[in-house]
């Protein structure tokens, strides 16, 4: 979007009920001589719209609008990239999320492929990964130890809980628990690349891959490693 004036301009133009929904989550919005991306509402009662933007570029300040999670970065050549915020510790694309578990939450159940990354060693919730949902969880090179544990109402002893028809791709980095009595207890279609499952760091982990159903290949530099004796 190259424009003399705004770039891209959302404005409710005072009808009842107007406000209309907007994301942009990608693209290049460049106004020579205003707003890159401009916000309006004639209607006083309205507000602006605030948190329509989590991806993209802009030659101008979008500070305003950006979605929770996202904060700008000014490149060298003066253009506002969007990137995660500084305290996220897991992002989807250019959004941030405070915890592993809220950006599961936010992967849609309809097949489609969802790519989180870890941004940082961390330390948080288990998660469980529901049918229909399509993750790949790129650690980074970094490490994730689980502290809370999920699983059935009553028996929550799992790590991760990956459910019947979920596609789960764990890779790049290690995962470990210190309360887990199974790091991975799998239903889904799950896929290992270059990672290591680390069962050792609890002491009360009876298996650190229980696989229940679905499939389980392991691939590249992958590891699974259980405490002695287990």
């Amino acid at each position: 979007f190259n424009a003399t004036g705004d770039a891209l301009v959302v404005d409710n133009c005072n009808y009842p009920g107007g406000e209309p929904v907007v994301e942009i989550t990608g693209g290049t919005f460049v106004s020579e001589n205003a707003a890159a991306v401009g916000s309006y509402a004639k209607d006083e009662t309205v507000e602006r719209l605030d948190g329509m933007i989590s991806g993209g570029s802009f030659n101008t300040d979008v500070g305003d609008l950006l979605a929770d999670g996202c904060a700008m970065e000014k490149n060298e050549d003066g253009v506002y990239e969007i990137v995660p915020s500084e305290d996220s510790v897991v992002a989807i694309g250019s959004r941030g999320y405070a915890t592993l578990a809220e950006a599961v939450a936010a992967v849609p159940a309809d097949g489609d492929e969802t790519t989180i990354t870890l941004l940082k060693d961390a330390s948080g919730d288990g998660v469980v990964v529901n049918a229909g949902q399509n993750i790949v969880l790129d650690l980074g090179t970094h490490t994730y130890t689980i502290t809370g544990l999920v699983g059935s109402a009553g028996t929550e002893t799992n790590g991760m809980q990956l459910l019947k028809d979920s596609t789960v791709t764990l890779k790049n980095g290690t995962i470990t628990s210190t309360t887990a009595k199974i790091l991975i207890q799998n239903y889904s279609n799950l896929t290992l690349e270059n990672v290591v499952l680390d069962g050792t760091q609890s002491s009360v982990c009876e298996y650190t891959v229980s696989n229940n159903f679905g499939s389980m290949r392991a691939t590249g530099g992958t590891e699974i490693l259980a405490a002695e004796g287990r």
